[in-house]
């Protein structure tokens, strides 16, 4: 099957979107998927739809203000909305915006693909009905081309009839000079400005012709535009209004009745004079109920005849609302009982199309649709929900008992947490009263005896050493020297110490361009070898915010920590 129209699956969960993809692609659809509103549209910008299957439930947005905006900028693209919640209230407000159909998770695939096709027939004779009206109005009306310059570039027979010229006399006169200056100022210059920024306009007003006759007039401004977007004439349709008041009427009538037939995907269209009582009805409205409409009218079979006794009231209370003008739709859900005795609940959608001069209602139209399956899910989930409710029960009763065991496990855990936290203080304090008592006293001897510098050095590095072994912060220290060597981490450690580079060099036995070179390896690695940084000011700042380093108080000399 091949048929390339191109629908955009909008659902946020991924398998329903690949499955669904995989499904309909054999079925000769070209699919573009979107988890989410935003990726939504973007891609319906993209391209052309001739189709949107839609979640209402994502993670970004609510489906139904992301199916006003679809519908907002492209009123005749079809939309299907798809669901996992049974709520006829959404299910009535999708509608009311423009959803074209409705489908309940889970659904069979042949449903959706049946669905589907009636969606896209239904937006395929819609444009058919707009072309043939576009075609009309050009044929019948009054009809000229306008160029960016405000002057004419083409005139149908009739606007050359009834303004007495021809083509070739008026190709290139200016609009105003046409219609004269005070209508042109009043009304036409703004909606030719608006039409070539891409709008359409209208309006209605007198126009005397050539021969002084004045005649009422539906001016239509309708923007050409170019692949590329931009406006490159605007074609400016007339409509005389003066002779044809009855004629539109009936019209109106027509088109109203055709377009909520092909607007609403039903199983039945009615159509009832509300003051004579009498009902037409669509074959497929009696094809429902396992009749036809010979049957329908030789055995005078009712409505109300049809309906369930439990929802009369109900029914009749909504379409006594809506006659009232209370609301601006009817919508009611009822059984009616079939042929062969069985009841169909069904959807019944309408509205009063005209009233009197007093607003009585005169003509009141609508479909139905048989929501039989709809029905039977909502009772099968309603059952569903309760078995979980006596799951939940069983199985709080359960995490009850549990919960208690889990206290009282707790309370035992929090008593051996506490006394391992007492045994690590223990170990810490023992082990820094050792390094006081055992170290810090011979380090200190050592200072005494020693004279020479480079000794003294050691000492320094030895006692800095075991200050920061000492000191409870020191993982900051390491995480910061982690990947240095063990030379550059001692060389780091005297330029802290304030050592130049010339003193580095005769400690360690090495030439100065040697400690250079790992002054610079030390800058690159600690992320500062682009920036005016002084390198003994970066690393001590790595200890500046830490806790005091602990130092002998025995002793005869205390280094500080760097």
């Amino acid at each position: 099957m091949t048929n390339n129209d191109h629908v955009l699956l909008v659902d946020d969960t991924e398998v329903i979107r690949k499955g669904l993809k995989e499904f309909l692609e054999p079925e000769g659809y070209v699919v573009t998927m979107a988890a989410d509103g935003e990726e939504a549209l973007a891609k319906f910008h993209e391209q052309y739809f001739s189709l949107i299957i839609l979640d209402l439930v994502l993670p970004d947005v609510n489906g139904l203000d992301l199916l006003k905006k679809f519908k907002a900028e492209k009123p005749y693209v079809g939309v299907i909305i798809i669901t996992g919640y049974a709520d006829l209230l959404t299910y009535i407000e999708a509608l009311h915006h423009g959803a074209d159909d409705y489908l309940l998770k889970p659904f069979a695939s042949n449903e959706l693909l049946a669905r589907m096709a009636n969606c896209l027939e239904k937006k395929r004779h819609e444009k058919i009905l707009r072309m043939h009206e576009e075609v009309l109005a050009v044929s019948s009306d009054l009809v000229a081309l306008i160029s960016p310059g405000r002057n004419i570039l083409f005139i149908n027979n009739s606007f050359g009839r009834v303004m007495q010229c021809e083509q070739g006399d008026i190709e290139g006169v200016s609009i105003s000079d046409i219609f004269g200056k005070e209508l042109y100022t009043r009304k036409i210059k703004k909606s030719l400005n608006d039409s070539f920024n891409g709008v359409k306009k209208q309006h209605q007003d007198p126009f005397p012709g050539p021969n002084g006759e004045s005649r009422f007039y539906h001016f239509t401004y309708s923007p050409v535009i170019e692949p590329d977007g931009r406006v490159s004439a605007v074609v400016l349709s007339m409509r005389d209004l003066t002779d044809y008041n009855s004629v539109n009427r009936q019209l109106k009538e027509s088109e109203e009745r055709l377009h909520l037939a092909l607007d609403i995907s039903s199983d039945g269209v009615w159509d009832r004079n509300v003051v004579t009582g009498e009902t037409f009805y669509g074959e497929n409205w009696a094809k429902l109920l396992g009749y036809t409409l010979e049957e329908i009218k030789q055995k005078n079979i009712k409505f109300a005849d049809l309906l369930h006794p439990d929802d009369r009231n109900k029914t009749l209370t909504l379409l006594e609302e809506h006659f009232q003008g209370k609301t601006e739709r009817y919508m009611a859900e009822f059984r009616l009982r079939t042929k062969e005795g069985g009841w169909l609940w069904i959807l019944s959608r309408g509205q009063v199309v005209e009233r009197d001069e007093i607003g009585a209602p005169l003509r009141f139209m609508g479909t139905h649709t048989d929501i039989s399956k709809q029905k039977e899910a909502e009772l099968r989930l309603q059952e569903i929900a309760e078995h979980m409710e006596e799951l939940a029960e069983s199985r709080t009763a359960q995490l009850s008992l549990k919960s208690e065991n889990l206290e009282q496990l707790n309370a035992a855990l929090a008593v051996l947490l506490k006394k391992r936290e007492q045994d690590r203080k223990e170990l810490e304090e023992q082990m820094l009263a050792n390094i006081k008592e055992l170290v810090f006293p011979y380090l200190a001897e050592l200072r005494k005896i020693i004279t020479t510098e480079e000794p003294k050095v050691y000492l320094d590095t030895i006692e800095n050493n075991l200050n920061n072994v000492m000191s409870p912060f020191l993982h900051r220290l390491s995480s910061h020297y982690q990947n240095l060597t063990p030379t550059e981490i001692r060389v780091a450690s005297m330029i802290k110490d304030g050592k130049t580079s010339k003193e580095i060099a005769e400690i360690m036995n090495i030439s100065p361009d040697t400690v250079n070179n790992h002054r610079k390896q030390i800058r690159k690695k600690s992320g500062i070898s682009n920036k005016k940084v002084n390198l003994r000011t970066a690393l001590l700042s790595i200890t500046e915010n830490r806790e005091q380093s602990f130092s002998p108080a025995d002793t005869t000399r205390s280094t500080p920590v760097h």
